[in-house]
């Protein structure tokens, strides 16, 4: 992390990064396939989105623990998506 930024910490795997502009985003980390994930979500800093990230990580650990996780569905254009394989599949251009 830069010194144009700090993260707080809210709740377990719930972060609010502080840009230097003043700027707030919810960052969500978690483990998955023994390697440390980072999300950074898209919806303003509020307490009902902060609930919000809390209940999509929950969600996400089940999803690991059940072995039904996937990628993609929860983050469609993370680059994590495509680094573990898990990229939406596309209508394909042949007739």
């Amino acid at each position: 992390m830069s010194q144009k930024e700090s993260e707080k910490r809210i709740a377990t795997g719930i972060y609010i990064r502080t840009f230097k502009s003043g700027k707030q985003s919810i960052r969500i980390k978690f483990r998955y396939r023994h390697i440390y994930c980072r999300e950074t979500l898209k919806f303003p800093v509020t307490t009902r989105n902060i609930n919000r990230a809390i209940s999509l990580r929950k969600k996400i650990l089940k999803a690991i623990l059940s072995g039904n996780f996937n990628y993609s569905n929860f983050f469609l254009y993370s680059k994590n998506a495509i680094r573990f394989g898990h990229v939406a599949k596309g209508p394909s251009s042949k007739n």
